[in-house]
């Protein structure tokens, strides 16, 4: 399968292949985080009794195995079979990323919060909708109130960043390019540890350093959350 990444060199078309992988991966994680959020709702309404986080936690891998199909995707690999060992390291540390998210046991939280304070059917349903503002954490953004849905933004701009930039980085090593550049997203909101790395270029096998961390590429998932969460930088190679 023929990855996603296209003209290696460019920034403006690295961005706009980043941007186009953030608008898919969030379409499939929307619609899995909706499927997800429903099926809460329908287990813990059917089954109080026996309505487990385990439970919740199984019904959130349909997400996690939407997502990851995207990424594959995107490096040109096959999509691997949900339940089977996965191959390439970036996927399989990407599903156990992706499982170890704070949004399944959130659903759960809020879903026993509203049946033990007497909800019904329609407190539920408002609870686990997508724009329903009762979850209450995300220890990336450290912000509560936020929706379902903000949380699904989250992970796919930080997955899409993820998987181009690991994209990017395989492909220039299989064509020999030695250096590599980091381009930081032009506008008010990128972080300043990012601008400040923003044209650097550096050799391929080598890291970026970025505030206090250290980077093959943005969105480099072994960074910490404070580097890596709903960034929107790319990386392109370098020639001179």
């Amino acid at each position: 399968m023929k990855p996603a990444i296209t003209d290696l060199y460019s920034p403006g078309a690295q961005t706009s292949t980043r941007a186009a992988v953030e608008l898919r991966m969030n379409t499939v994680t929307m619609r899995s985080l909706g499927r997800f959020l429903s099926g809460v709702r329908h287990d813990a309404l059917s089954a109080t009794s026996a309505f487990t986080a385990g439970e919740v936690a199984g019904l959130w891998d349909d997400v996690v195995w939407a997502m990851v199909g995207v990424t594959a995707d995107v490096m040109g690999l096959p999509r691997p079979t949900p339940g089977t060992p996965v191959a390439d390291d970036h996927l399989r540390f990407m599903v156990q990323r992706l499982r170890a998210s704070d949004v399944p046991g959130e659903a759960y939280t809020s879903a026993r919060a509203v049946l033990a304070d007497g909800g019904g059917r329609a407190a539920l349903r408002d609870a686990l909708s997508l724009d329903s503002g009762e979850t209450v954490l995300t220890a990336a953004l450290s912000v509560v109130g936020v929706s379902w849905r903000v949380l699904g933004k989250m992970h796919a701009r930080t997955e899409a960043t993820a998987a181009c930039g690991q994209a990017t980085l395989v492909a220039l090593a299989s064509l020999g390019v030695k250096r590599k550049q980091w381009v930081h997203h032009h506008d008010a909101i990128t972080r300043p540890t990012h601008r400040a790395v923003d044209g650097e270029s550096i050799p391929l096998n080598r890291l970026f350093r970025v505030g206090d961390q250290v980077m093959q590429y943005p969105g480099d998932p072994r960074a910490s959350s404070a580097e890596v969460a709903n960034c929107r930088c790319s990386l392109v190679g370098y020639k001179r």
